[in-house]
């Protein structure tokens, strides 16, 4: 029902209501939706995502538990803009969590 409405309030679409949308499909681990939003805002509707939107959509992946997923949109997002230091921060801890998870059982000895 919500995608109906898209159209009829694009006129109110904007940078902050896309990292609120962001924010809420990451509050409900639900990076499908974050992604069908991000996808009909940006691409459909137009909205330039500025960093913090782009750090936005990473994290909805980071607390689904898709690390990698958030290092290629970090890394996707640093070539579109210009990164700040809590940009970096994001994606410094995004590569280590992927790093950590990744770590085979003799590289813990």
């Amino acid at each position: 029902q919500v995608n109906a409405l898209l159209p009829k309030f694009r006129k109110h679409f904007s940078n902050p209501f896309l990292g609120a949308v962001l924010d809420y499909a990451g509050m409900q681990h639900n990076w499908q939706r974050g992604e069908e939003l991000w996808d009909a805002i940006v691409n459909e509707f137009g909205v330039k995502p500025t960093v913090i939107e782009h750090s936005a959509r990473a994290k909805v992946h980071i607390l689904c538990g898709r690390p990698a997923t958030a290092v290629r949109i970090f890394e996707m997002a640093s070539k579109e803009i210009t990164p700040d230091c809590r940009f970096c921060i994001d994606y410094l801890q995004a590569l280590l969590i992927v790093h950590h998870s990744s770590l085979s059982a003799a590289s813990h000895r």
